[in-house]
């Protein structure tokens, strides 16, 4: 409840407490710390795999420690196993901003497709050439939930150049795909005649 940097240490002990509940109440001090600081030692615990607690309590605190430095979270990404990686991606997927583009890109490529996700979700905060060209591959990948991610994210641009990609997604099998590159096709209304003569082009059942 301090709120002040001089706790960081002793709540970083705590995370090593015999109790979940003191190691809960530690983590959650961290969090409302709100400041990058706060957010190494879950990092340092997380990567070690010492930190034992549920994936909730961890990334809400993440996410409250690095909005104001979400380039924190990244060398953290190298470093960790898949599930640990899945859940920093989450939180970096809350909070990154356009300045994380290349990192950003690397993500774009994991193996991991939760972290594929998070980084569709994320690139909508980039540089509007490099959100397209990544966005683009993303709206074709192997999983359903990452195309979904993709395609949210390329609704949002609201760029003209997304629309052949949107128009591409309007004939996927799933129809959460589909329903959403509805909606982000349906925010530029100002194209509505390119899209509706693409959309004919596809001559698609749906």
């Amino acid at each position: 409840r301090e709120r002040a940097p001089e706790v960081i240490p002793a709540l970083a002990e705590a995370l090593d407490d015999p109790s979940e509940e003191t190691r809960v109440a530690a983590i959650r001090g961290l969090g409302r710390l709100g400041i990058p600081d706060a957010a190494v030692p879950i990092l340092e615990h997380l990567v070690e795999g010492r930190l034992k607690l549920p994936s909730t309590v961890i990334q809400n605190a993440l996410l409250n420690c690095s909005r104001q430095q979400p380039s924190i979270l990244v060398p953290y990404l190298r470093r960790a196993d898949a599930e640990t990686r899945a859940l920093v991606a989450r939180a970096l997927g809350e909070v990154a901003t356009g300045d994380l583009g290349e990192d950003l890109l690397l993500l774009a490529n994991d193996p991991q497709a939760e972290v594929r996700a998070s980084a569709a979700r994320s690139l909508g905060e980039t540089e509007l050439n490099l959100a397209l060209s990544a966005l683009g591959a993303l709206a074709e990948d192997e999983e359903w939930f990452v195309r979904l991610r993709a395609v949210v994210a390329l609704g949002n641009l609201r760029d003209e150049r997304a629309i052949p990609m949107l128009v591409d997604a309007l004939c996927a099998a799933n129809r959460f795909v589909r329903l959403r590159a509805a909606a982000g096709l349906a925010k530029m209304r100002e194209n509505l005649e390119t899209i509706l003569d693409l959309v004919g082009e596809k001559k698609d059942r749906y």
